[in-house]
């Protein structure tokens, strides 16, 4: 491949990267977008995956309500993430559900965890709070 083709395969990434984040939860606009783009990528692995695997992940809609909280607690096996809008959320990896919870628009700030004195059984022991706020953390940095 030469430096052109590399230079253009990285721009049309960070148009991408751009377009997916101003279209979150627009699931049409999405599809449109991967649409244009994959034949660009097409036979050009890992790129064309990727892209993919993005344009998934965009389809999910951003909360946008105004001082929204998530709460975040143990649910058997699972970490689950009960959303402002009712929307639930879980995963088996605390890092894992963090950034999910930054691919939505949450901020660490936004997070309530349940604590022991509230309930025991649903509480985040505190090294699990803190990998979810750096999961958060480096999350954020890496989508901003």
């Amino acid at each position: 491949m030469t430096i052109r083709e590399n230079a253009r395969l990285e721009v049309l990434a960070a148009i991408g990267t751009w377009a997916l984040h101003d279209m979150q939860g627009q699931p049409e606009r999405i599809e449109a977008l991967f649409d244009d783009l994959a034949p660009g990528f097409r036979d050009i692995y890992p790129h064309h995956k990727l892209l993919a695997h993005l344009c998934q992940e965009a389809r999910e809609l951003r909360d946008v309500t105004p001082g929204k909280k998530a709460v975040v607690e143990v649910d058997g096996a699972v970490f689950l993430a009960t959303l402002s809008d009712g929307r639930k959320i879980e995963d088996d990896e605390i890092d894992r559900l963090g950034e999910h919870l930054v691919r939505l628009g949450y901020e660490p700030e936004e997070i309530h965890t349940v604590a022991s004195d509230e309930d025991y059984d649903r509480s985040l022991m505190d090294g699990q709070r803190i990998a979810l706020i750096l999961a958060m953390r480096k999350g954020k940095e890496g989508n901003g």
